[in-house]
């Protein structure tokens, strides 16, 4: 959807897609069966349960950095901690804490040590949930009826920031129904059943307009 999107509707300031409702009350809802709406609704929770455990994962990490190293005011590679490896963390957080307090040895260790225990797990985590989205992908691909070959020409002519590529950022979305148009999940929405069959988690810039 985001490569129709992205040679199709209005483009707005800093490349932002406008949504005009010229545009919306055209775009092509596909008709999955039931079977591959089922899968999509499973993937789906699965994928909502993953992105909530790996936020939780970086608030206690950032939290861990402010308690026993000061940083208080994480760098952008900072809050993004689950694509670090060690010896980057521990680079920026001696950043973070400037000239005047050089992290010693011990403190090094530590880093790595915690990198091990809680950084590494998530990195895990998001691979395991790039196979989900991309299992979401190929199902709506299916269900749109494209071939594989017309699979592989869409990511080679793939627009700028297409979901699935590398640096995503997450969004909760709600969809009305399975494959329909979508609307931002209200805040404080309940955990239930059936808000996990309608929700998903996808990455991606604007990857609400794409699964």
């Amino acid at each position: 959807m985001w490569w129709l999107a992205w040679r199709t509707a209005v483009h707005g300031k800093d490349e932002a897609l406008r949504f005009i409702r010229e545009f919306v009350q055209e775009i092509p809802i596909c008709s999955p069966t039931d079977a591959k709406r089922n899968r999509v609704c499973e993937v789906a929770s699965h994928l909502v349960r993953m992105v909530r455990e790996q936020q939780a994962g970086r608030r206690a990490m950032l939290d861990w950095l402010r308690r026993k190293f000061d940083v208080e005011k994480p760098s952008q590679k900072l809050q993004e901690v689950a694509t670090l490896d060690a010896d980057t963390l521990a680079a920026e957080v001696q950043k973070a804490r400037g000239k005047r307090q050089p992290l010693s040895a011990a403190q090094v260790k530590a880093l790595k040590e915690e990198h091990a225990r809680s950084v590494v797990p998530l990195q895990v985590l998001s691979g395991e949930a790039r196979q989900l989205e991309r299992q979401v992908a190929d199902l709506v691909n299916a269900a749109y009826g494209l071939t594989p070959e017309e699979g592989a020409l869409m990511w080679r002519t793939a627009p700028p920031r297409m979901p699935g590529e590398a640096g995503r950022v997450t969004w909760h979305l709600r969809l009305s129904t399975i494959f329909s148009p979508v609307a931002l999940m209200a805040p404080g929405e309940s955990d239930s059943p059936d808000n996990h069959r309608k929700n998903l988690a996808l990455t991606g810039t604007c990857t609400f307009v794409y699964y």
